[in-house]
């Protein structure tokens, strides 16, 4: 998996170029996590796009198989020890690749197709998009 997030790394220029084009919002974004996005780094290295995705899938394959390992990184991720963080992820469902796969080739254009006049109403957003298939890409996870 170290190999794989090797290649997300960036040489220290191409890093100072972006961190100048990216904006910070003032206040925190506290809504809760429920999609990885990739829009500009599909665009601009997909291999780096595919080496994430993959490490995803191996991590959620490594909570199936050693849940206490792997709840050990996470709650070290957000200072908490693994047993407490297991009390906050048992209310997660981890998406493996097969999941994502069923989802991808029917469950989200149904729910995208339901979606679209309900984000209409509340202006969320100005007008549906003509092509739902173009608003993702689903190549990665194939």
């Amino acid at each position: 998996m170290a190999d794989r997030l090797a290649q997300l790394s960036l040489p220290p220029a191409e890093y100072a170029a972006l961190r100048k084009r990216q904006q910070v919002a003032m206040v925190p974004d506290l809504t809760p996590v429920d999609e990885i996005r990739f829009d500009n780094l599909t665009r601009v290295n997909p291999q780096a796009a595919q080496a994430l995705t993959n490490s995803y899938f191996e991590a959620v394959e490594m909570i199936k198989t050693d849940p206490a390992k792997s709840y050990e990184i996470m709650g070290g991720a957000v200072k908490q020890s693994g047993e407490q963080f297991s009390k906050s992820a048992a209310y997660l469902r981890w998406q493996d690749k097969a999941a994502n796969q069923k989802f991808f080739s029917g469950e989200l254009m149904q729910f995208m197709k339901d979606s679209v006049p309900i984000l209409l109403e509340a202006g969320v957003i100005r007008k549906a998009p003509a092509d739902l298939n173009a608003t993702f890409d689903a190549s990665f996870i194939k």
